[in-house]
Parts: C-alpha cells; sequence; structure tokens
C-alpha cells in the first residue's frame, strides 16, 4: 500500500490515501503519565455519498485498540484493508509526535528580511505579546480595535497590520457584549465588515488546547487574542505553575497571540499578578494606562512599552476611544498633550515644553512641578545630550532646534 500524504497543521494531522479515497484526521493527542499515547481519529470514504466511516479514540501504541477500530471501518466499508492503514497511520502520527520539531542548522537556514511583525510596531510575528493594566482602562475595547484592522488589512492611526484571519478567546464577557463592540468599532472606522472569529471560553488554554489546534488549523488563523489572562491560565495566576503551562500551550499553536492582562497591585514585579513569569515568557510587554474625565464620552489610553525582545522599546503612545451612540471612533493623541502626560519618561515631557528655549526654572513652572524637582531636571537635561544642548544665559533647547538654527546662520 502505498504511503498516504501527511499534513500537519497546529497539532492537527491530516492522513490521505488518495487511490482509496480515505481520509483520515487525527488531534487531540494526549500521553499519560504511564507514556500511553492515545488520539482522537475520524475517518472518512470520501467518494461514497456518506463519507463518514468511523470515528473514536483509539490508543497509538496497543495493537488491540488499533484491531478494534480497524474492525469498525470494515463493518461500514469491507473493500479497504483497514488493519494496513490504521498501522501506517499509528506509525506516521507517533513519528511526528515523537520528533516534535526536526533540528537543523542555522547556518544554512534561509536568512530573515528582518523583524516580521503581525501589527507593525506593537505585535511580532509568531509570539507571545502581553498588554496589562487596571480594570476599565479600555484594555478590551482596544484588542478588538486590533482585531479589526488585522482583519482588514488596514492601515490605521500608524499601525499597520498583516492581514489575516483572528479568533478571539474570551474568557470574560458574551458574545453579544463583543459583538456590539465590534460593530461600534466597524462603524467608527467605515471600513467595511471584518470576519472576527469568537469563542465564549470556560475551559483554560492548556486544558483546552487539542480543541483550539483543531479550530487554529480549521479557521487558518493568523493572530489570537486572549481575553484575559487568569481565567484563561486555569488556575492562580499569581504562582507559576500556572503560567508556565499558558505560555506553552500558547507556543504550541504557532500563531501570534496578545494576552489580555490585569494590574498587579503589588509593584514588587514587572507585568501583573505580581508574577514576573507573564512579563518574562511575553515577547513584547504594554502597560495601559487611562485618562477620563466624569461624564465625558471619551477614554484616553497610554501604551507603556516596557518589553521588546526583538527590537528597542517603543515611545508611549497615545490614543482616543469616542464613544459614539452609533459608533466607537479611535484616534492617535499626542500623550504629552493629553491627560496621561505624567505617565511619559521625564525626558520626554521636557521635550513636549521645549518649545522654544527655557531655563531649568521655567522648565520646571512649565510641567506644573515644585521648585525641589529643578536638580532633577536638571540631571535629565545633561543625562540626555543626544536630545538637549544648553545654550548661553543658562537656557535650554531641544537639540534639534540649535542644529536647524545653525544650518539657517549659514545659509
Amino acid at each position: 500500500m502505498a504511503i498516504p500524504k501527511h499534513d500537519i497543521t497546529a497539532g492537527v494531522h491530516h492522513l490521505t490515501w488518495e487511490p482509496q479515497a480515505v481520509s483520515m484526521r487525527v488531534d487531540r493527542i494526549y500521553e499519560d503519565s504511564h507514556h500511553v499515547i492515545t488520539a482522537e481519529a475520524t475517518v472518512r470514504k470520501t467518494d461514497l455519498p456518506s463519507s463518514h466511516v468511523h470515528q473514536a479514540r483509539l490508543n497509538l501504541v496497543s495493537t488491540r485498540s488499533q484491531v478494534e477500530f480497524a474492525n469498525k471501518c470494515a463493518l461500514r466499508v469491507n473493500t479497504v484493508d483497514w488493519d494496513a492503514m490504521l498501522q501506517q497511520m499509528c506509525v506516521m502520527v507517533l513519528a511526528k509526535y515523537r520528533e516534535g520539531e526536526p533540528v537543523v542548522d542555522l547556518s544554512t537556514e534561509p536568512k530573515t528580511e528582518g523583524l516580521a511583525y503581525r501589527l507593525k510596531p506593537l505585535l511580532v510575528e509568531r509570539q507571545a505579546n502581553l498588554i496589562y493594566g487596571d480594570g476599565g482602562v479600555g484594555k478590551s475595547v482596544f484588542a478588538m480595535y486590533l482585531a479589526i484592522i488585522t482583519s482588514l488589512g488596514y492601515p490605521h492611526n500608524g499601525l499597520d497590520p498583516e492581514p489575516g484571519n483572528v479568533l478571539v478567546l474570551d474568557y470574560e464577557a458574551d458574545k453579544e457584549t463583543t459583538r456590539d463592540r465590534h460593530d461600534l468599532l466597524c462603524a467608527g472606522l467605515g471600513a467595511g465588515n471584518p470576519s472576527v472569529y469568537y469563542r465564549l471560553c470556560t475551559q483554560s488554554v492548556p486544558d483546552d488546547i487539542q480543541y483550539l489546534q483543531a479550530v487554529v488549523a480549521e479557521k487558518n488563523i493568523d493572530f489570537i487574542i486572549i481575553d484575559s489572562a487568569a481565567l484563561a491560565c486555569g488556575g492562580k495566576p499569581e504562582l507559576s505553575d500556572f503560567v508556565v503551562p499558558y505560555y506553552g500551550a500558547l507556543r504550541t499553536l504557532g500563531r501570534t497571540s496578545l494576552t489580555i492582562a490585569h494590574e498587579t497591585k503589588a509593584k514588587t514585579t514587572r507585568g501583573p499578578y505580581g508574577n514576573a513569569f507573564w512579563w518574562n515568557l511575553a515577547r513584547t510587554s504594554y502597560r495601559v494606562k487611562k485618562h477620563q474625565e466624569p461624564d465625558r464620552h471619551s477614554l484616553e489610553m497610554v501604551l507603556l512599552s516596557d518589553k521588546a525582545n526583538f527590537d528597542v522599546l517603543l515611545r508611549p503612545m497615545g490614543f482616543r476611544f469616542n464613544f459614539l451612540p452609533e459608533a466607537i471612533t479611535v484616534q492617535r493623541i499626542e500623550v504629552a498633550d493629553s491627560g496621561l502626560a505624567e505617565e511619559l519618561p521625564l525626558s520626554q515631557r521636557i521635550e513636549a515644553v521645549l518649545r522654544s528655549p527655557k531655563t531649568v526654572a521655567e522648565i520646571t513652572h512649565e510641567l506644573d512641578l515644585e521648585e525641589k524637582h529643578e536638580a532633577t531636571i536638571r540631571t535629565t537635561l545633561h543625562r540626555h545630550r543626544t536630545l538637549f544642548v544648553q545654550l548661553q544665559q543658562g537656557q535650554w533647547a531641544k537639540l534639534a532646534q540649535k542644529q536647524d538654527e545653525d544650518s539657517d546662520d549659514q545659509e
């Protein structure tokens, strides 16, 4: 019997015997503590009106289990050598399962053109990305905004997405709430009706990973949003025993992911829930802060980049969400000119007020700081000589301004 075609996508095996018009799908592979490996197999005879032959869970290393499965198939279709096919399937699936990813020689691997993004400059392709902050700061609406522009391949507000199918795993809200948010954002963007897949989740990502692997394969998912981490990890998010398996499960999907998490009250560690592993195991991480005036139908948010494994940290990025009766609009804002200016590093706040040369005292006044902060401002100016230059009369200016003035004088 000829060797079947064998494809694997996100942990789901598809085997096809074209001459016999037989296909098998094998997924939900599980190995117990005694190294017994079982899987769910679905068999189809594609040239029959009713193509389904048999579906069951079988032991891939048990002859008895294989024989029983083959006998069940033979009761439906007796023109195929099911014993031989089951043997081939078990041998091929077990081999792939045990070998994992192949060992490669990095010196012979094709060179990449540079760092790949699913959504430039925020989300690194095929890596785990994280945003976290207090409740009510707009993380979920921001994530849906990213889902929509990614699904559409629609550059917006300086964000450049690589188009792809998006899956939202929702552990907090419900389908109706998420659909309303989706529709309002689409109306605000005025950019069509994207296809964003949604699943209301009750099982943790590690417990549900085999089903998720199947969904990712079937829907050709490129970008997964998990909202949010506490329930998605399946236990206490402050314990590494639940964080590490969570990221391990995401890794098996081989897709870009964005995990939404809540800010920890304890500031002793980076990242959410007082557990540094949330931050350590993500490849990029953003802390979210908000400003919202009472009785105003808008929200200003700032993304503070606090980890970038493959690139430099981004400057803080500001967005304003306007909540209108029929739409949610999203605008890019200058953080320095918003109610979130205090979230900027001091050097960037100084940059914002140096529209013209100023003394240290004048800078302190512009920043609405007390006189006792003048020493800190002076130290920051001296430390950032690539940004600031000291002029005569004790004034300071942005270096770019000084260079422009020198160019004008030479002309």
